[in-house]
């Protein structure tokens, strides 16, 4: 595959709006804030009015700190058609995916720029390229299609948007390779995959890796070790503190084991509400697990959120994951390859 391109129309629409409304999904990830932050700057160096918008929680250690540069209402004089005002969804293609901001922009022109194939019909622009490997990969093309280089800052973003939703570059699959023309540009737009790294994994608190050892400690084994599952108990985030939480980390060691194919991550956000997490190697597709339960996300990584105690809500996943382990219906390595 080649270099996607931005589509004429959604150029056109986006670089002649007078003010941009960038709304981004719930429960955000270094991919979305990195996407709004980078576009809005791109958009102001245009001229155009910019305001960003995201419900929450920023209770990632990466993602906190920028917390304020985002809005979780769209104010109601923003709410009705003006011919000037439009909104721009980021790293989400369902109306469900931004909250209860969905409600606050149905009157408004849409555009959706994304790289997650659930979704469809949303939007009166889309752009959803499910071969990218991330959504700052999209918003580069775009600022770069507009005609401008990204500023330092902006690669910066971009770069580490890229490396959250690729795990450092180690989920990109082949015939991904012309993803890599686009990193080369942003080093040659002065950044390196060093800083993006740092931002990521560094910073942690001794805190953190005990919570490691105790998910580790409450792994439950599944179909001979193809599925492994864990949970994170409301008094382990108390403990720890959201912001301090590693997931990546904890996956990595995870998917080191020979045998295991696929993983649950439940954490009790509240005692009404899980969030599950759903990882896998190729051979597995969480997606379809995960959209059971009113989620999404890609094949080898998806969410969800339920009603329930993490204790209630696991049996009900590890059958929703029985058809992918039953009959063989996984492949083999060899196959994969």
């Amino acid at each position: 595959m080649t270099e996607p391109k931005v589509p004429s129309p959604l150029l056109r629409r986006v670089t002649d709006v007078g003010r941009a409304l960038i709304v981004s999904h719930e429960e955000p990830d270094g991919d979305c804030i990195a996407s709004s932050i980078a576009l809005a700057s791109a958009l102001s160096r245009r001229g155009v009015e910019t305001r960003q918008f995201n419900v929450g929680p920023f209770d990632r250690g990466e993602i906190v700190h920028y917390a304020d540069r985002f809005e979780a209402e769209i104010p109601h004089t923003l709410r009705k058609p003006d011919g000037n005002t439009a909104v721009i969804v980021l790293d989400c293609s369902t109306e469900e995916r931004v909250g209860r901001i969905g409600e606050q922009m149905v009157e408004l022109p849409i555009y959706v720029i994304d790289h997650h194939a659930s979704g469809g019909g949303f939007g009166d622009q889309r752009w959803v390229v499910p071969e990218s490997p991330s959504t700052t990969y999209l918003v580069q093309l775009l600022i770069e299609a507009m005609g401008l280089a990204p500023t330092k800052s902006e690669a910066e973003l971009l770069m580490y948007g890229f490396a959250t939703d690729t795990g450092f570059f180690r989920h990109l699959l082949p015939h991904q390779g012309f993803a890599f023309h686009g990193l080369a540009r942003l080093a040659d737009y002065g950044v390196a995959p060093r800083a993006a790294h740092e931002w990521m994994y560094g910073g942690r608190t001794l805190a953190s890796r005990r919570l490691i050892g105790t998910l580790l400690d409450r792994l439950q084994v599944y179909h001979d070790g193809r599925l492994l599952a864990t949970w994170e108990t409301i008094e382990d985030t108390e403990t720890v503190g959201k912001v301090n939480r590693d997931s990546d980390a904890f996956y990595q060691l995870i998917f080191g084991i020979g045998d295991c194919e696929a993983l649950i991550y439940l954490r009790q956000e509240s005692p009404e509400r899980c969030t599950g997490s759903l990882r896998s190697r190729d051979r597995v597709d969480v997606q379809s697990v995960a959209e059971r339960f009113g989620g999404g996300g890609h094949r080898n990584a998806a969410g969800f959120l339920a009603e329930g105690t993490y204790d209630q809500i696991l049996p009900r996943v590890v059958e929703a994951f029985d058809g992918a382990f039953a009959n063989g219906a996984t492949t083999t390595h060899a196959e994969s390859r």
